[in-house]
């Protein structure tokens, strides 16, 4: 369809509005500025008391249809897109009387009047602003290298125990049996053995977990009683959550003497503003869980071990079940269950696997 105009139309007047919506009371002034030679739609809301301002592109790209009765009209119409307008008077540091940028006192009005939002936003940017003066240019590097070892010894001042231990006990790749790979008393040590020697009866007691229950079920093995309640004692540990470890006795229910060499030997401490916590890392977790799924394998007398029932009781994603398998040197094999269904099951055997290098694979063309 072609619409002909004449040159002595008059465009109709639009103004389009932000999402914030349509003043309710606004004054509207149409005037050409004199520094771009354009046409300006000018709006202020005296409700409110802001300004809104907008330009448009020449009228005779964009035409309205004003109905009227059964008649429909075609005028040229200018769309003016409207934007708030904010004219901040030069104001001055009240700190350092220097004067403040425009971006300052928008800053200072997000402050007062922004949302909850851009407050939190607005001082986490200024928590970790780093000013200098005119006089500290040359220093920049010096200065910012001591804020961020200021900053590292607050936040990582840790004091690592039995660092130097890896976190596979000793392996026999030489064993001609799976009872020669592990020895024992390298996850249980002899103090601890001690320790524990005294606290079995109650400790077994105090076993929840059905997987643990069945191993030990109606034993009277007092080694076999010892490797579960150590296995207890690392589902333990594996469930203390944040808070646990931000107080001072993070496992109160414990007995003192097997409480401390548990949290000396495997947690670590940390300093944060004058303020020490007990800290599980990365690394001592898997340590833990491969001391646990080391001591069900003994425990089970070396027999295939459901998956399933390694990942209830150490609560551990897939993934990482399949890593801490192939660093013990186990293999996880489909097989068959007493109840005759396939199963994935954790099977330590003779050769011992090894841990598999990354493989990369490269697209198709």
């Amino acid at each position: 369809m072609r619409i002909k105009t004449t040159g002595e139309d008059s465009p109709e007047i639009t103004a389009l509005f932000s999402s914030t919506g349509v003043p309710t009371d606004a004054n509207y002034t149409l005037a050409r500025d004199e520094s771009s030679k354009q046409m300006k739609l000018k709006a202020y809301d005296s409700t409110s008391l802001q300004q809104y301002e907008g330009s448009a592109d020449k009228f005779s790209y964009y035409y309205i249809g004003i109905r009227d009765k059964d008649v429909l009209q075609i005028h040229p119409m200018s769309m003016f897109r409207m934007s708030s307008k904010i004219e901040v008077n030069e104001r001055n540091d009240p700190q350092f009387g220097t004067p403040l940028t425009f971006k300052e006192q928008m800053e200072e009005i997000k402050e007062k009047f922004g949302s909850r939002k851009i407050q939190r936003s607005l001082a986490s940017k200024r928590k970790y602003a780093i000013e200098f003066g005119e006089d500290d240019i040359e220093g920049v590097d010096t200065k910012t290298k001591e804020i961020i070892e200021n900053t590292m010894s607050e936040t990582t001042n840790t004091t690592t125990i039995n660092d130097s231990i890896d976190i596979l006990p000793q392996q026999n790749r030489d064993a001609i049996c799976v009872e020669e790979v592990y020895d024992l008393n390298d996850i249980i040590i002899e103090s601890e053995r001690n320790i524990l020697s005294q606290f079995t009866d109650q400790l077994i007691d105090q076993i929840e977990n059905s997987f643990l229950k069945n191993l030990i079920r109606d034993t009277n093995d007092s080694e076999k009683k010892l490797i579960a309640v150590y296995i207890h004692l690392i589902i333990t540990l594996l469930n203390l959550k944040a808070q646990d470890l931000r107080k001072a006795d993070p496992i109160p229910t414990l007995f003192p003497e097997v409480k401390d060499f548990l949290l000396i030997r495997y947690l670590t401490t940390t300093t944060i503003k004058g303020k020490s916590k007990y800290v599980l890392s990365p690394r001592q977790k898997d340590r833990l869980l491969i001391h646990g799924i080391i001591l069900s394998m003994i425990l089970y007398n070396y027999r295939p071990i459901e998956m399933e029932s390694l990942q209830k009781t150490f609560k551990i994603p897939l993934t990482q079940m399949r890593k801490i398998v192939e660093i013990i040197g186990a293999y996880i094999e489909t097989l068959k269950n007493s109840s005759g269904v396939n199963t994935k099951s954790v099977v330590l055997r003779i050769p011992l696997n090894t841990i598999s290098e990354k493989k990369t694979f490269k697209r198709r063309r």
